[in-house]
């Protein structure tokens, strides 16, 4: 009886051990999210280059905005050997950076620059921005400084509608 008890103990090794390695999860680097105040941002909306900038202001717990990231994304991508730069500024608490904005941000694999905006006076900065803002988000601000070119939609957009205008953008 001895030889069965050896038999069965190799076979239930066999079926434990696993017939290939487990590949090794890939893990995805952890983005890099600055925190900016209304200063900086101002900064940003002031710059003098001869770039577009495609701003887009979002949160986490707004479903048009996370709607509507796929779309700047994809023109990204299709533009990026072209003078335009995607900034997705996140309006969520910094409190929640980590917990809903990092995840969010990784599990979408955004390759946009995305910085959270930590400046609680909404309406300083939102009239530095738009002096017609209500405050609705989605909302982006496209602009070229060098070329006095600028527009601001304060509602969820299309891919068409979003490239329509970065493409009226670069013809000028």
């Amino acid at each position: 009886m001895m030889p069965n008890t050896y038999f069965y103990c190799l076979i239930l090794a066999l079926l434990l051990l696993p017939l290939q390695p487990l590949k090794a999860q890939e893990e995805q680097p952890t983005p890099n999210i600055e925190v900016i105040d209304a200063e900086r941002l101002f900064k940003i909306v002031e710059n003098p280059s001869d770039t577009i900038y495609v701003v887009n202001f979002w949160a986490t717990w707004c479903r048009p905005c996370i709607e509507e990231i796929p779309d700047f994304e994809r023109a990204r991508e299709e533009l990026k050997n072209q003078k335009v730069r995607f900034l997705l500024i996140s309006l969520d608490f910094k409190s929640d950076l980590e917990k809903k904005v990092l995840p969010f941000v990784t599990r979408q694999k955004l390759q946009s620059d995305v910085l959270l905006l930590d400046d609680t006076d909404y309406n300083a900065w939102m009239n530095g921005i738009e002096t017609d803002w209500q405050g609705n988000i989605p909302a982006t601000i496209i602009f070229n400084n060098a070329h006095s070119q600028r527009i601001f939609i304060d509602r969820k957009i299309s891919y068409e509608f979003l490239t329509e205008k970065i493409n009226l953008f670069l013809k000028s």
